[in-house]
């Protein structure tokens, strides 16, 4: 695809509004210690070999990178506040002088706040990860320290007050605002001697729904009225999408139900240095069924007109039995790779320790799929997701399956598609040792792309990961990690070999 590179106006405002706002504000409340708060700060000590081999010609460059890792976890759960907050950037020293020194952003938060309750509720989420720019890597179970003369800060934040109102069994009003932020940030050492990779997106979407009530029986209703409006750099510099849709569905009985909704709608990209003008206004329909055994299980399955396409629907969450869990997705979307980051985080959730996770996949969550690396194209995005988890008595295994296009709708023609699969597998050893066994591969197709080239890759990442609990409050760690990109370009083959011992005390 297309790489747009333009500046940033704001992106240092919304940088220090994502990293800052959100602990400094939360942070102060709870040092307080009051019921329903918890402040845990940690250190992490690691060392790092990493071997990095680039392109035909390159030899090995091993380096020895000592990492420090201060970290701030907050939590809280009152009448009017839920939040876990965990910030926690790593300090790299690379003693070899293979690269400068450097700090990797790491940072997650997912709060509510109730000010009033069953009426008003506002949802604050950011995310933010140091990633690599090029089409280099997987989709990152356990990642490999990222080279600095590829290193970029994607970072963003969305903020989302709801009302809501019941009117009986008759109806109800829900009015979402949302203001999303969406960044990257080029930091690396390419960027002297090149034209930044930098874009932001800030995004406003507005919507109101108006549903039926218990008392049409069989038959609900609602009526969605969205209105978005955004603004950026490249192909997010000005963008308008307006849907106005009536939606029925049908309860046969408790368990199957038939969908359908018709509306109107006008999506709107401005025209860029690179790339004309994109506009699509009309009709759309869709129609399909849902299938709801209970109330955890839900699988819809529809086909119709939307967004300028004929496309079907899937979405599914299924439990095979009791520690069984099937999740799947097929939605299509014309977007930009910002507004695609920007849904991903709709999925964060967090385990007991903490961790951010993906909650189709219950694995470790990872906001931006850098398998296509960094692009600021308009593309028609198709991506599928199957995720298969089951939870053994003492260990549990995740299987992935997912693919995905993304075809171009302005400027010259241009298609991405990748295929692939990943399989984790956690295991606990002893009360105090637990395991973690990771394999991903990815088979990635470029067509046509600006600033890529045609081009078709294979990249395996395979790691292994061995936590041994040294008390409550601190763990040791070895981790082993293969990662291999096969490209029909050789200047684009890579190899990267990496092995990291550290420990981690919580206070």
């Amino acid at each position: 695809m297309r790489t747009i590179h333009g500046p940033s106006l704001t992106v240092n405002l919304r940088r220090a509004l994502i990293l800052g706002a959100t602990g400094a504000a939360f942070a102060g409340h709870a040092s307080g210690a009051g019921d329903g708060w918890k402040l845990t700060p940690s250190i992490g000590l690691e060392q790092v070999y990493n071997s990095n081999q680039n392109g035909p010609q390159s030899n090995n460059e091993p380096d020895v990178v000592s990492q420090f890792t201060p970290g701030l976890h907050i939590t809280g759960d009152t009448p009017h506040a839920t939040v876990d907050f965990n910030y926690s950037p790593t300090f790299n020293h690379f003693e070899m002088g293979t690269s400068q020194d450097r700090v990797d952003q790491s940072q997650s938060a997912q709060i509510v706040i109730t000010p009033v309750a069953n009426h008003l509720m506002i949802d604050l989420d950011t995310y933010a990860v140091q990633m690599g720019g090029r089409a280099n890597s997987t989709s990152g179970l356990n990642g490999t320290l990222t080279t600095t003369d590829d290193r970029l800060l994607y970072y963003v934040g969305t903020l989302a007050p709801h009302f809501t109102e019941r009117f009986g069994d008759v109806a109800s009003v829900d009015a979402y605002y949302r203001l999303k932020s969406t960044n990257t940030s080029d930091e690396s050492s390419r960027t002297a001697g090149g034209p930044s990779r930098s874009e932001d997106s800030l995004q406003n979407e507005a919507e109101a729904i108006i549903g039926s009530g218990e008392s049409f029986g069989r038959l609900s209703a609602q009526l969605n009225f969205s209105h978005n409006s955004g603004l950026g750099s490249g192909e997010n510099t000005q963008t308008t999408n307006d849907s106005d849709y009536l939606s029925l569905e049908y309860h046969i009985n408790r368990t199957y139900s038939l969908t359908g909704s018709l509306g109107y709608q006008r999506i709107h990209y401005d025209a860029t240095l690179e790339a004309a003008p994109y506009t699509n206004e009309g009709m759309t329909w869709n129609a399909g069924a849902r299938f709801t055994p209970n109330p955890s299980d839900s699988v819809e399955i529809s086909y119709g007109l939307q967004q300028g396409a004929y496309v079907p629907t899937l979405k599914m969450t299924y439990a095979l039995g009791p520690r069984t869990l099937v999740t799947a997705s097929y939605v299509t979307k014309v977007q930009t790779q910002l507004q695609a980051i920007s849904d991903s985080l709709q999925f964060l959730t967090f385990d007991p320790s903490g961790r951010p996770i993906d909650s189709r996949t219950g694995l470790p969550f990872v906001g931006v799929n850098s398998i296509f690396g960094s692009q600021n194209a308009l593309f028609r995005d198709k991506p599928l997701l199957l995720s298969v988890n089951h939870q053994f008595v003492r260990s549990a295994i995740t299987a992935t399956f997912t693919y995905e296009t993304r075809s171009a709708v302005t400027g010259l023609p241009a298609k991405d598609t990748a295929i692939g699969g990943a399989i984790s597998y956690t295991r606990e050893l002893t009360p105090v040792l637990n395991c973690n066994v990771d394999f991903e591969f990815t088979d990635h197709k470029s067509t046509g792309a600006v600033g890529f080239g045609a081009e078709h890759a294979k990249v395996i990442n395979t790691s292994v990961l061995l936590e041994y609990r040294l008390s409550d409050t601190a763990t040791a760690k070895l981790a082993g990690t293969y990662l291999r990109r096969s490209s029909s370009i050789p200047a684009n083959n890579s190899t990267t070999t990496q092995v990291s011992v550290g420990v981690k005390k919580e206070f």
